[in-house]
């Protein structure tokens, strides 16, 4: 009997590999591979990592570089530390800096998953925004379409030192 459950379980669970396989083969497939994207980041001052509101003073100054760290399904590349690693050994994609506007614009972008990097901002600034992991395309809110042109609005830290 108890050799009959433990069966009736593998195969519930083989089924269920199999369909989410197949859901997530689906989800990938709507991705217009042709498009191209851009992301452009507004960087403004927040209060203790909050977010900011879109009347808070703009940071200008601030020069992202980004990278290309992962392809549009975003697998092997998930988290900051692992796109710091692997930077060393990939050519930056494009160096933008924020104008009196508070921001910088990326433009013409493959599709896949990118890593934009703080890599100078103004001296004196109390506030520094952090790095951060940005995919192209990404969900719309509702998660029913995608979005190729992405707007972000990066975190910012105390500066220190």
């Amino acid at each position: 009997m108890e050799r009959k459950k433990i069966s009736l379980l593998l195969v519930v669970l083989l089924v269920l590999v199999i369909a989410c396989n197949n859901v997530f083969a689906v989800t990938a497939s709507l991705i217009d591979t042709t498009r191209k994207g851009s992301i452009t980041i507004t960087t403004r001052e927040q209060n203790n990592g909050s977010t900011a509101t879109t009347d808070a003073p703009v940071i200008q100054g601030v020069e992202y570089t980004l990278y290309k760290v992962d392809t549009v399904d975003g697998t092997t590349v998930t988290t900051v530390a692992q796109a710091e690693s692997a930077i060393a050994s990939l050519e930056a994609v494009d160096t933008k800096t924020t104008g009196t506007d508070g921001v910088a614009a990326f433009t013409n972008l493959d599709l896949g998953r990118y890593y934009a990097k703080v890599t100078a901002y103004p001296t004196g600034t109390s506030q520094v925004p952090e790095s951060f992991l940005v995919n192209v395309p990404m969900t719309n809110e509702a998660g029913t379409g995608w979005i190729y042109d992405i707007t972000a609005q990066p975190k910012v830290k105390t500066a220190t030192g």
